[in-house]
């Protein structure tokens, strides 16, 4: 070879080798010659150097400003099959360490290789989240000798809960209209036999603050039922939407007709006009129309859930 084009390549190694140790640490250099006890290179996870007590950086912000979120977050690691934010589970989270240094304006969790259920839970003002993430072995260690992996993905959103509100006007059918168009304070069952009840549900707050997917449930109530509903989320005007009966609550806690309500940004307002037909004898009048607006729906760890439902307790069904 070539004495000028070898002393090239020798000169690219060395500066390479220099670059690494400046960028990782002393740590590198030593990982070029010694291999740890036990590090057998093509045997699964051992194939990297380390696979546990790795420093994982990543960050966490304000979906709606970016701001990086310092505080007031709690990071945790379950199991990839574990279900955090069930209504009635057990799991638990992982015991790694974790905090935010300012130093590399980060947070930073020590961790072992593998793929996560990772939950970021709140104090109040954001939602809780949930993201599955897979954690890689490395052969890098950091300027203090720990090892340094990668978290993917390395960058986390929370959403800031908008403030909820629930009202409702109900409205009686008019059979000589064919419409409900006889205003009412309850649902009497005296004069009247079908009713409509339009709850307004609202998010207040600054922009990019919202309410999260959620649930209505109304009661059910013997000899009362109801046989439709139409809302204004839907993607034509007056369509109908799905009303189940969830009779155990074995979900969300909470029972009665459900209607899935989509998520709600600021500054708006959702309606849903239900249909409701007296359909037999109703008993031990009068009796609350009670109404839940259940919030995230897909958070039901009381653990998790800083906030409270909304309700409304103002309609009753009655003889009056």
């Amino acid at each position: 070879m070539d004495k000028t084009l070898s002393s090239g390549l020798i000169l690219v190694v060395v500066a390479s080798l220099c670059f690494a140790a400046v960028l990782y640490g002393p740590g590198v250099l030593q990982q070029a010659s010694v291999a740890p006890s036990g590090w057998l290179p093509g045997a699964g996870s051992n194939t990297y150097m380390y696979n546990s007590n790795m420093l994982a950086s990543y960050s966490i912000s304000d979906s709606a400003t970016a701001t990086a979120l310092t505080t007031g977050v709690v990071p945790q690691f379950f199991s990839s099959t574990a279900n955090p934010f069930g209504l009635s589970s057990a799991d638990m989270a992982l015991p790694y360490t974790t905090s935010y240094s300012s130093s590399v304006n980060a947070w930073q969790s020590t961790v072992s290789s593998g793929a996560y259920n990772m939950v970021i839970g709140a104090a109040a003002t954001y939602y809780p989240t949930i993201a599955q993430v897979s954690i890689s072995g490395t052969n890098q260690t950091n300027l203090n000798g720990q090892p340094a992996t990668i978290i993917n993905p390395a960058a986390f959103s929370m959403i800031q809960r908008a403030t909820p509100g629930l009202t409702a006007t109900v409205k009686a059918f008019n059979a000589t209209s064919g419409l409900y168009d006889i205003s009412a304070s309850n649902v009497s069952t005296t004069t009247y036999n079908k009713w409509q009840i339009t709850y307004s549900i609202s998010a207040s707050g600054v922009l990019g603050q919202q309410l999260k997917a959620g649930t209505l449930y109304m009661p059910i109530i013997q000899g009362l039922t109801i046989n439709g509903a139409t809302s204004s989320w839907s993607t034509a005007p007056g369509q109908a939407v799905t009303v189940t009966q969830d009779v155990t609550g074995l979900t969300t806690g909470l029972s009665g007709y459900a209607v899935a309500v989509p998520s709600i940004t600021a500054g708006n307002t959702y309606t849903l006009t239900v249909y409701l037909q007296e359909a037999g004898t109703i008993t031990g009048l009068p009796v609350a129309f009670n109404t839940v607006y259940h919030d995230a729906s897909d958070i039901n760890n009381p653990s998790y859930r800083w906030w409270v439902d909304t309700s409304l307790s103002t309609i009753y069904v009655d003889t009056a």
